[in-house]
Order: C-alpha cells, then sequence, then structure tokens
C-alpha cells in the first residue's frame, strides 16, 4: 500500500504455476470387435494421470482509493487489470493470446475417431482448453464510516 496527500494504490499479484492434468484412456482405439484404448500418438506412450502442466499465468489487480473528507473513501478497484500466460509448448495448447489457463480430457476426441473417421478440427487433440483467463473488471465505491 502507498499512501500519499489522500490517495492510497493497492496492487496484488495472483501467481498459478500450472493444473495437473493426463488421461492413460483418453486414445481410443477401435478394434476389430471391441474398443480398446491405445498409448498416447504425441509421447507414445500411456499418461500417467496428471502427467501434463497446463500453462503458468499471473494476474494483476489495482485498487485505487482517495479520502474525500475525514470520514469518506472513494474506491475504483481493476480485477485482472491483465494475465500473463506461459504456455508449456504442448501440441494441442492455444496461442497465449486466446487466453487459455487450463486443459482437460476432450471428450470430442473419445467419440469422433472411431472406425477410420477422420479427425475434424481441434478434435485431433485428446486436451482442449478449460478454462479461459477472465476479462478486466472494474468496480466503484464510496464509503463512509460513522
Amino acid at each position: 500500500d502507498e499512501y500519499y496527500n489522500g490517495w492510497e494504490l493497492t496492487p496484488t499479484f495472483n501467481y498459478q504455476s500450472g493444473n495437473p492434468y493426463g488421461d492413460p484412456l483418453g486414445f481410443p482405439d477401435a478394434g476389430v470387435h471391441a474398443l480398446t484404448f491405445g498409448p498416447d500418438p504425441y509421447t507414445k506412450t500411456f499418461d500417467d494421470f496428471g502427467v501434463f502442466k497446463g500453462p503458468s499465468w499471473v494476474s494483476m489487480n489495482v485498487g485505487l482509493s482517495h479520502n474525500l473528507g475525514t470520514n469518506t473513501k472513494a474506491t475504483v478497484l481493476v480485477t485482472n487489470a491483465f494475465t500473463a500466460i506461459s504456455n508449456k509448448g504442448y501440441p494441442w495448447e492455444f496461442a497465449t493470446k486466446d487466453g487459455v489457463l487450463s486443459y482437460g480430457d476432450n471428450n470430442f476426441y473419445f467419440g469422433f475417431p472411431f472406425s477410420g473417421a477422420e479427425f475434424l478440427g481441434e478434435n485431433y487433440y485428446p486436451y482442449a482448453p478449460f478454462s479461459l483467463a477472465p476479462t478486466a473488471q472494474w468496480s466503484f465505491a464510496i464509503t463512509t464510516k460513522t
């Protein structure tokens, strides 16, 4: 906090090192008589649960307030003023500008590749975006003391 001539500035930062994900049964392999599961075509192994790590990210919030009088204060709070994302380099990751914070199983991948069907678009990958960076939000408040 910085307090100067009735002004107070409060920046905060949130850091996340990346959420784990991965599934050993995420790769369907249509056999002649039954559905089986094969290894990950990218790693050539059966992925352990949580073997991959999602993007790391940092976001910033800023609070700015000013004393309007002896018992009154005006405050502006900006949450998610910015978010910076760092991908790990997996082939299914979206560009950082797309704001993907975590990945999880792609349920559509499981359903489409059977019986020689072609993979379509993002369904080529077994992992898909799970959560996105929130947009900046502004709030304003005037508080009084009695």
